[in-house]
């Protein structure tokens, strides 16, 4: 047998393997948002962002804040466990805040649904 012929007979030994004992990884769930509903031009708000990960992996989270500005991805926390991000939105309007998660293995979940905030509209 050629040297060749070996190493590609070790490889598809390998990829069978691994098809019939490797675990697929699974995309975090999109993260739930919890936060205020109304809020004062120039103050900060704080939004809370959970997300699990089916295979137990650590998340990260991208937030978008409704306003043009999406956040770099976090650091990395435990599935599960709320992580708190805050924003100061300067101008009075509606914003609709969403969040995604990846894991440890770059797999991202989908955008969640958009929580809205009223920012000087009917705050207090």
């Amino acid at each position: 047998m050629s040297r060749l012929t070996g190493f590609a007979a070790v490889a598809v030994a390998l990829m069978a393997l691994c098809v019939a004992g490797c675990k697929k990884n699974s995309a975090p769930e999109p993260p739930e948002v919890q936060g205020p509903g109304a809020g004062k031009p120039g103050a900060t708000v704080a939004f809370g962002f959970t997300s699990t990960d089916p295979d137990g992996d650590d998340v990260w989270y991208m937030v978008s804040w409704g306003d043009g500005t999406t956040t770099d991805w976090s650091s990395a926390h435990p599935s599960g466990e709320q992580f708190v991000q805050t924003h100061v939105y300067p101008d009075s309007g509606a914003y609709f805040i969403k969040a995604k998660a990846k894991d440890f293995n770059q797999t991202k979940s989908d955008w969640s649904g958009s929580v809205q905030l009223a920012v000087g509209l009917f705050a207090p």
